[in-house]
């Protein structure tokens, strides 16, 4: 409080209505306050905001990817007509993207009119295991022949362990390897 008996303080606001109180005591005791109510609303646009999922996304899921046109202190600014381009990575509309179904890194581009392009690169990776596939479809008794676990679009699916679905007397796994020492048609 300065002498003449005033005060200031800055006080952060949240956008929309803020209301504030203050109250004061005089020297004899005597109590008084007063409430404010502010109406903050968003600056001009400043910067296109893409927020990026935490970790990968699965091939062919739908995750919430929010596009925000905010001003410079990063409040959104509740413009709506942001130009988002998914490319390869797949389809965005309304907030969401709709993963492509291939795995692999791909890059997302957002443009605003007079704003600099703002990108976020996501990966998207495998869903769960579908099926099992063999590298080589048909070989000679005796020779490895590779497994690949994928899902549903065909995306090799990592840490895959390997087992006979059947116990075949000619033929046996190790590892990603499916080795059958006569002719014939084999389940894994």
């Amino acid at each position: 409080v300065a002498e003449d008996g005033t005060f200031s303080a800055q006080v952060k606001l949240d956008l929309g209505t803020n209301t504030i109180e203050v109250s004061a005591k005089d020297w004899a005791g005597n109590v008084g306050s007063a409430k404010l109510v502010i109406e903050r609303v968003a600056g001009q646009a400043a910067k296109i905001q893409i927020v990026a999922p935490e970790g990968p996304v699965v091939a062919g899921s739908t995750i919430d990817l929010p596009v925000l046109v905010v001003d410079a202190e990063g409040a959104d600014t509740g413009l709506t007509d942001v130009k988002v381009d998914g490319g390869e990575a797949g389809t965005w509309a309304e907030g969401k993207l709709t993963a492509a179904t291939k795995a692999g890194k791909y890059t997302i581009t957002a443009s605003y009119e007079g704003l600099e392009t703002a990108t976020v690169e996501i990966e998207i990776v495998a869903g769960p295991l579908a099926k099992v596939e063999a590298e080589t479809k048909s070989v000679k008794p005796g020779t490895a022949v590779k497994l690949i676990g994928v899902d549903q679009y065909g995306n090799k699916v990592e840490g895959v362990t390997f087992a006979e679905a059947e116990d075949y007397a000619n033929a046996f796994i190790e590892g990603d390897q499916f080795i059958a020492t006569k002719p014939g048609t084999y389940k894994v």
